[in-house]
């Protein structure tokens, strides 16, 4: 998912940002965003032309044909990340209200910062809005990162909010808030029931 399913590397380079390094790359003047949209089935109904060339230029198949039909979950090999996207997409179904989440997006030797706005529509579809505001060259790291550097999340089985410090919280709260961040690591998860979910409650790891 993270290379058929994010923004495109094309960046415009302005004079302060070429500062920070020869690999620095700034969406100064024009901002490129990438745009695909799911049914209220999760099944992808629709991809932009920056998704075709985005996926062309990290080794993908650019023709819409491969993905439209297919589940969005199917891309989503790593078992948090895809957790976490399913409780992002019902929190915006729930709350008919954009989601805007700052998120990395990267490929073997381009670290991206982005911005994904999550978008309901009136029938329970979904619209994805990713776009770019900079990159930079890195030294090559593992498509989908390093196991041994995973973060991890306690997830409710039955109300899907997840574990914090501040006690069960649903996703939506933790991101708006600042507290979660998703960049190229993998996550793990650890399955509980909450007390409102199950009387007799699992232990939790804090």
């Amino acid at each position: 998912m993270r290379q058929l399913f994010c923004a495109p590397q094309t960046c415009v380079i302005t004079n302060s940002c070429a500062k920070r390094g020869a690999g620095f790359r700034a969406e100064g003047f024009v901002k490129r965003s990438v745009i695909y949209s799911i049914d209220a089935k999760d099944r992808i109904v629709d991809v932009d032309k920056a998704w075709a060339r985005f996926a062309e230029d990290n080794g993908g198949n650019p023709d819409p044909s491969a993905v439209i039909g297919h589940c969005l979950w199917d891309f989503i090999v790593d078992e948090g990340n895809r957790n976490l996207y399913r409780c992002m997409v019902q929190a915006v179904r729930e709350r008919v209200s954009p989601l805007h989440i700052p998120f990395r997006c990267d490929s073997p030797a381009v670290e991206r910062h982005m911005t994904m706005t999550i978008a309901p529509g009136s029938l329970g579809e979904i619209a994805f809005i990713c776009t770019l505001h900079y990159s930079f060259d890195r030294a090559p790291r593992p498509t989908g990162g390093i196991r041994s550097e995973a973060a991890t999340i306690v997830e409710c089985d039955g109300c899907h909010r997840l574990w914090t410090k501040r006690g069960w919280r649903n996703c939506w709260d933790i991101i708006t808030a600042g507290e979660l961040t998703i960049d190229d690591r993998p996550i793990n998860v650890l399955h509980t029931r909450c007390a409102a979910c199950s009387p007799q409650r699992l232990p939790v790891v804090g």
